[in-house]
């Protein structure tokens, strides 16, 4: 055995809707996510290092249903907290409450996307 890693990056994120156009336009226009490519069941976001991907779930299969609107520990790293979450307020993203400091430095702010996923903003600590 070599001495590489097994595992050298997680490449991608998932998070499952029910409707595809209107996720798109979220994560792209409203967050500004960078997409890279489209199908009709699925949208490849790409900020930096990782793809981030829209996959589409149908709602009236059971399956389906139990994939969308769950919480997903999704984090999307922003510079300010509190300004993000004005920012993005204004653009009606639903907040499930205000930014909070965290006990480890930094601060936190939970979000849904159209289709009901949690969502997090998170700002990270000075120096961390």
């Amino acid at each position: 055995m070599t001495d590489d890693p097994l595992i050298t990056r997680v490449a991608a994120l998932r998070v499952f809707v029910a409707n595809m156009d209107k996720a798109v336009r979220f994560y792209r226009d409203t967050l500004g996510l960078p997409l890279s490519g489209q199908t009709p069941e699925s949208a490849v976001f790409s900020p930096k290092d990782i793809d981030f991907i829209v996959e589409r779930a149908n709602p009236e299969d059971p399956e389906g249903a139990e994939m969308i609107a769950r919480f997903t520990a999704l984090s999307f790293e922003v510079a300010d907290c509190r300004a993000a979450v004005g920012l993005l307020t204004g653009k009606s993203v639903q907040f499930l409450g205000p930014a909070q400091k965290q006990s480890w430095g930094g601060t936190v702010a939970h979000f849904l996307d159209p289709d009901g996923n949690v969502l997090t903003l998170v700002e990270y600590p000075q120096g961390r």
